[in-house]
């Protein structure tokens, strides 16, 4: 406050573990690039070093107007160099559909040797094969296809198999009406294209516009444990998806020495 006037405000949210999580930190349009941001978190950083407070973090999306404007004050601040959190998207099944239908695109699903099967229809020996292939090769158990998962969808959930080997799957789960979420990407590896997951990807697409007509709607995150997910997204997302943005986090760890306020 300066007086009785509101000038900003910093909303934080204590974790289980002692830590504080920065929700938001705000600033009145006429109190903006007057330090009040600055002298919000100098304070915190005191307050919480006082009550002994082991970690800060903050999360935030690069799309937001003020995303710059945050790293370069927590990089002044001592916090850590931002780093990724996950990658979002979010894509229109209309959007989509022109983009799978595209003659790029259509070539991929026709590649000789490529075969899709709906979950739904994977006999118990199958699954039982595929399950022990997967523990074999110590895939973490959240990303094996057949883990009991609350709402998946049997029909738009697909293996993809090369030449009638196992190469890859995408979990779907049904999350509101009309929406459905992406919960599971793998690639096996048989193929060590960029692309390896393209077909895969196209097929649910097509399949999900049928579905749920053009206004239907996926969503998918991955995080820094798959690099060449995260990168693939930060590629093409442009082409079909209507939202697409790097999810940050900085952290700030004390050292036990006093912090000065402003």
């Amino acid at each position: 406050f300066q007086g009785t006037e509101l000038c900003g405000l910093a909303l934080w949210r204590e974790s289980d573990e002692g830590g504080r999580r920065l929700l938001s930190v705000f600033t009145a349009s006429v109190w903006r690039r007057k330090g009040v941001a600055r002298a919000l978190m100098r304070q915190a950083q005191k307050i919480y070093c006082t009550a002994g407070s082991g970690k800060l973090a903050a999360f935030w999306s690069d799309s937001l107007p003020g995303a710059e404007p945050l790293s370069r004050l927590l990089a002044s601040l001592g916090w850590s160099t931002p780093a990724l959190d996950c990658v979002r998207i979010s894509a229109n099944a209309q959007q989509t559909k022109v983009w799978s239908d595209s003659r790029r695109m259509e070539r991929m699903t026709v590649r000789p040797g490529i075969e899709f099967r709906e979950f739904g229809a994977v006999t118990a020996s199958e699954r039982a094969e595929i399950d022990g292939l997967l523990e074999a090769e110590g895939v973490p158990g959240r990303w094996r296809p057949f883990d009991p998962l609350v709402n998946v969808n049997q029909q738009l959930s697909l293996l993809m198999y090369r030449n009638m080997n196992l190469d890859g799957w995408m979990v779907v789960q049904n999350s509101g009406p009309g929406e459905v979420w992406f919960c599971s990407l793998y690639n096996r590896g048989l193929s060590t294209s960029a692309g390896a997951l393209m077909p895969l990807l196209v097929e649910v697409c097509r399949r999900h516009h049928a579905a749920f007509g053009p206004t239907g709607r996926w969503r998918y995150n991955t995080g820094p444990e798959h690099p060449g997910m995260a990168a693939f997204l930060d590629r093409y997302a442009g082409e079909f998806a209507d939202f697409h943005d790097r999810h940050l986090y900085s952290t700030f760890t004390f050292s036990g020495a006093p912090i000065a306020t402003v």
